[in-house]
């Protein structure tokens, strides 16, 4: 699968207090490659990537589940004589021979159009990749490029891959890939990330109550993304206003076949209305 570039979200993320680099958000667009997860990154670094409810010995969450513990061959740091700095992680840098990974190359794999962007950045489940300006963003209070220290701290295993979201209230918070320095991270946000996961963990539950998955696919209901989200979340509020269910989850579907089904929030019983072929879900025929 081909990394695709994203739009929104994309920065460095730094310390307030002393502005030393944490790592970068590659942000992300309204796109399917964005939306499937990072299995196959995940495995090639070795990151368990989920966190996991463990009775006996403790839930698996936060770092933990976060950190890097190999690292790929595939993995490589692009920046002598290039205007640009470029870190990529492709399994088709393995292939290449000596001369073919050219900047013009590079420059096709992120889709980077524009020759003066600060910073350019595309990903997918499989493969990620960064361009950074040497003159611009790529110093930040240092002598070393911002790529380089990200880099540096992958081949010290020094280094976490995850997927933020919106519900995150710290440094993490954005949506997107973000590839980060473990050691930089606060203890403040780590703990934020582990009480995250927990959350996390109870939603999962109180999903698998409703069997709501198993029953879309025996109807054979097929989507790209089908993201929960506890009703009492203030920060999602459909049409200026909580849906009405007698769960204490609701949806966010992102179905297949958008020219017959509507994407939107929607709660269980809408979903199982949409098996029926009912309800806000199916478009209206014209």
């Amino acid at each position: 699968m081909r990394m695709r570039r994203a739009t929104t979200d994309k920065k460095i993320i730094v310390k307030a207090s002393d502005g030393q680099v944490i790592g970068i958000n590659l942000g992300w667009d309204f796109i399917a490659e964005h939306e499937w997860g990072i299995n196959t990154i995940n495995r090639a670094f070795g990151i368990p990537g989920k966190p996991e409810r463990r009775l006996l010995s403790g839930d698996l969450v936060g770092a933990d589940v976060r950190t890097v513990t190999n690292v790929p061959a595939e993995f490589a740091l692009f920046e002598a004589g290039y205007a640009y700095s470029y870190l990529l992680f492709d399994v088709s840098i393995g292939c290449m021979k000596d001369g073919e990974l050219t900047v013009e190359r590079l420059n096709k794999m992120l889709e980077a159009y524009k020759g003066d962007e600060e910073l350019t950045t595309a990903w997918c489940r499989d493969s990620f990749g960064i361009r950074m300006k040497n003159n611009g963003l790529g110093f930040i209070n240092s002598g070393t490029s911002v790529l380089a220290q990200i880099y540096d701290a992958f081949a010290n295993c020094d280094a976490m891959i995850f997927l933020g979201g919106d519900d995150r209230n710290n440094i993490f918070a954005r949506r997107g890939l973000t590839l980060a320095i473990r050691s930089m991270v606060t203890e403040e946000d780590l703990l934020q990330m582990r009480e995250a996961d927990k959350d996390y963990l109870d939603l999962v539950e109180a999903v698998e109550k409703t069997g709501i998955e198993n029953k879309l696919a025996a109807a054979g209901k097929r989507y790209h993304r089908l993201l929960p989200s506890w009703t009492s979340d203030t920060s999602i509020k459909p049409n200026g206003k909580l849906l009405k269910t007698t769960h204490p989850i609701f949806f966010w579907l992102n179905p297949v076949g958008q020219d017959r089904n509507s994407f939107g929030w929607y709660t269980v019983e809408q979903l199982l209305e949409w098996i029926d072929g009912k309800g806000p879900i199916p478009k209206k025929k014209v």
